[in-house]
């Protein structure tokens, strides 16, 4: 995976992070997905809609792991899919 630098609006920026914190995606996957859809009519599917990774944040929302206010959730998701399901 590539990594590049794109030129925000300081205004632009700060929605698009509200945005991803809202969703509960980084900003990475946010813009990912917006430039996904906006060239290949991509399906807009963010990673909530993955019903395993609803119930996932859910649990995470409700102190079921017992996280600690600040903790990434999305990260946390990640390492739990992870430590599951080696590649």
């Amino acid at each position: 995976m590539k990594k590049v630098l794109v030129t925000l609006s300081d205004d632009l920026l700060r929605r698009a992070d509200r945005a991803a914190r809202d969703a509960g995606v980084t900003r990475s996957a946010l813009l990912a997905a917006a430039l996904d859809r906006y060239l290949n009519g991509g399906t807009g599917r963010r990673l909530l809609d993955d019903p395993r990774a609803r119930k996932a944040w859910e649990r995470l929302r409700a102190g079921k792991y017992g996280l600690e206010d600040g903790v990434d959730a999305v990260t946390e998701i990640r390492r739990m899919r992870e430590s599951r399901d080696p590649r």
